[in-house]
């Protein structure tokens, strides 16, 4: 790895295409023998959580829960799945999303968003910042380090982003 600290991992999405059932368990075994060190579980929507269950030899792997897709399939959708499986959420893919759009930034969320999004503010996980910035500048990234910062400090409500 030439003295080089790095993992390399594949997102089992990439291959989502390859099965036709909600349980993707199967496509793992696509990749289990590959030289890879992660393999990153996504899901968007709380049927496909319930529909994906882990064979023995692939418990190992990381369970996301991606906020901005999850909010885009239902307002409720973040909270239902939280609910249902907080002890399986090992990481949050964290982005804004709003009107079809997303991994938006969080400069000005929407009230209804930020209220949608709470339960995640209480999980013990790994938060994965997920936007798009689409110029060379480092004031937006560290900006939006700020309010992600500041939403899992507890300074964010349904009332919006305060700094």
């Amino acid at each position: 790895m030439n003295g080089n600290n790095f993992l390399i991992a594949f997102s089992i999405g990439c291959l989502w295409p390859w099965n036709s059932s909600p349980n993707r368990d199967c496509l793992l075994n696509y990749i289990n023998n590959l030289d890879l060190e992660g393999i990153e579980l996504t899901f968007a929507t709380r049927e496909q959580l319930l529909s994906f269950d882990l064979s023995a030899q692939n418990r190992m792997w990381l369970e996301s829960l991606d906020v901005g897709h999850a909010y885009m399939s239902s307002k409720n959708e973040v909270r239902l799945i939280v609910d249902e499986f907080r002890n399986r959420i090992k990481q949050v893919h964290f982005h804004a999303a709003y009107r079809g759009k997303d991994h938006l930034q969080f400069d000005n969320p929407s009230k209804s968003y930020i209220k949608a999004i709470q339960p995640v503010f209480d999980l013990d996980c790994t938060i994965v910042i997920e936007e798009n910035f689409f110029e060379i500048d480092m004031d937006p990234v560290k900006r939006e380090i700020l309010n992600v910062k500041t939403m899992f400090r507890g300074k964010a409500d349904e009332n919006g982003l305060s700094q």
